[in-house]
């Protein structure tokens, strides 16, 4: 596997996982309050 594909994978999963746990937190905000 070369390296860009690597980068790309590596950004894919940072990403969905950066907007997955950005509403996990929003949600739990939104409840405390």
């Amino acid at each position: 596997m070369s390296p860009y594909t690597l980068a790309a994978i590596f950004y894919l999963i940072m990403t969905i996982s950066i907007s997955y746990i950005g509403k996990h937190v929003e949600k739990r905000l939104a409840a405390s309050d």
